[in-house]
């Protein structure tokens, strides 16, 4: 793999990662305590989900710079 494709894939993953990272802050909501009651939101997923994706990414960098 030459250096300019080592260099695309780490920008793609970087960025991925980035928004991974800040994800969560979309799910916390301000809102006042006379609104009406909220669904509970599905923790479990959203963390099974984020360890998912955070594990393809990593595998993802392991290829692109350890293996050759």
């Amino acid at each position: 793999m030459s250096p300019t494709e080592k260099l695309y894939y780490s920008v793609v993953v970087l960025v991925s990662a980035i928004s991974v990272l800040l994800s969560p802050f979309f799910y916390v909501r301000r809102g006042n305590s006379t609104a009406k009651v909220r669904k509970p939101v599905a923790w479990r997923w959203i963390i099974a989900s984020y360890l998912i994706i955070g594990g393809v990414l990593l595998a993802l960098l392991y290829v692109i710079f350890f293996k050759q």
